[in-house]
């Protein structure tokens, strides 16, 4: 049993490598390409929450001896796949940020256009009604 653990652990270090150096290339791409990087990731972080559930199913079975050892090193990966899932939301929440800020401009230029749309119709109304006043006055 704790050869299949060992293979787990093996699998494990592939994957989270892996992961590792693809959330430190998410920055750098753009598009389609970092839309399918991100995919990919979340994909690959499924599978390592998948291969410490078995990790976890294989320890329950390890002769309680042998168990804690065992215990304390699945913990210990546990918690790498914890950093992993909060750097993965750190680079992809970034874009998100980046994002909110350039929508949160766009619609503020949009408000911008739309008062200075509002006050020259005034301005041109206001003349209309001028020139009206003074071309009927003279009359």
């Amino acid at each position: 049993m704790s050869s299949d653990f060992e293979t787990y652990e093996l699998d494990f270090g592939t994957l989270t490598a892996d992961i590792t150096n693809k959330i430190g290339r998410i920055p750098k791409l753009a598009g389609e390409e970092k839309t399918q990087l991100v995919l990919n990731v979340d994909k690959q972080l499924e599978e390592v929450r998948e291969l410490l559930e078995q990790m976890d199913l294989e320890v329950r079975e390890i002769p309680i001896q042998s168990r804690g050892m065992y215990s304390s090193r699945l913990k210990s990966y546990k918690q790498e796949m914890e950093k992993l899932e909060k750097d993965f939301l750190r680079e992809t929440d970034a874009n998100l940020g980046k994002s909110s800020r350039i929508l949160t401009s766009m619609l503020r230029r949009i408000i911008q256009n739309r008062i200075l749309v509002f006050i020259l119709g005034a301005i041109i109304l206001l003349t209309i009604i001028l020139a009206m006043y003074f071309n009927l006055r003279g009359h």
